[in-house]
């Protein structure tokens, strides 16, 4: 393989990759289990990881240069902080009720 700086376990890497870690083999390994992660504190700048259909880490971007006019919302969230959670069963057919109905948390 070419590239600098990888790391590949249990997989064949790709041709001029650098500075990439591969683990498993995408068919092979269908579950992953790491431990140290669950449970642990991190700090106020912490963001959520995501996973695309490759299988590739991630997170998304969230910057103040990419906004403009980030100001508190103040009163303007004062209508949101008033709903309430209700659970429901909306009936698909008045003539058959239990076989035919959805249930929602709103």
């Amino acid at each position: 393989m070419t590239g600098d700086s990888n790391i590949d376990i249990g997989n064949t890497g790709v041709a001029d990759e650098s500075d990439t870690i591969r683990i498993g083999s995408e068919g092979t390994q269908t579950r992953t289990f790491i431990a140290g992660i669950r449970e642990q504190q991190v700090g106020n700048d912490a963001v959520t990881v995501i996973i695309d259909s490759f299988g590739k880490l991630g997170t998304t971007v969230s910057s103040r240069r990419f906004k403009k006019e980030i100001k508190p919302m103040d009163k303007a969230s004062e209508a949101i902080l008033l709903l309430v959670v209700c659970c429901l069963i909306f009936l698909l057919s008045l003539s058959t009720p239990s076989d035919s109905c959805l249930n929602f948390c709103i």
